[in-house]
């Protein structure tokens, strides 16, 4: 396995989700969700046209991006409520930009904002992911305050900010 890279990941169960990784029939519940106003308003790297047209077709690119980093080393998995039964988000970990670690990236759709799952997503698989590398690195608008309160609440240190004007956090393996 390459530096940064993690072993192909299993499901995760929590008290109130299932994550398991997005097929192509998840197609309909990630357009259902990120087609939702305000999905991608902290979600940098999203061309203008998604972010005010986005299509049935793009949740379809998607997953098979989501699937090539899988197949790449860096696993995705869809948050999936055991009371509604399809996705409502995704948690994954991309190659950062700038280190030679795994990035934590989690998105709800916004109806299912507040509750708690990307909390709970990610309680699920940083711990796994913590036994295959040194440290996991996340970022965040400096504008979202939701998100900068969940990596606070999961234990990452904010360790400053990039070229790119985001929040930079790391949570180191104990």
């Amino acid at each position: 396995m390459r530096k940064g890279h993690l072993a192909m990941p299993p499901d995760f169960h929590s008290a109130r989700l299932h994550l398991r990784p997005l097929g192509p029939g998840d197609a309909p519940a990630v357009f259902a969700y990120a087609s939702q106003p305000g999905f991608f308003r902290y979600l940098d790297h999203v061309p203008e046209r998604i972010r005010t047209s986005y299509e049935p077709s793009d949740a379809q690119v998607h997953i098979r991006e989501l699937q090539a980093l899988a197949a790449d080393g860096f696993p995705h998995w869809a948050i999936v409520p055991h009371d509604v039964g399809v996705p409502v988000g995704a948690i994954r970990f991309h190659p950062a930009a700038d280190v030679v670690l795994p990035e934590l990236g989690y998105g709800l759709g916004p109806a299912w904002w507040g509750r708690g799952y990307a909390t709970e997503a990610a309680r699920a698989v940083l711990p796994w992911a913590l036994r295959q590398v040194p440290a996991i690195v996340a970022r965040t608008s400096p504008e979202n305050t939701a998100s900068q309160r969940v990596l606070d609440g999961l234990g990452f240190t904010r360790t400053g900010m990039d070229a790119r004007g985001r929040w930079t956090y790391m949570l180191r393996a104990r």
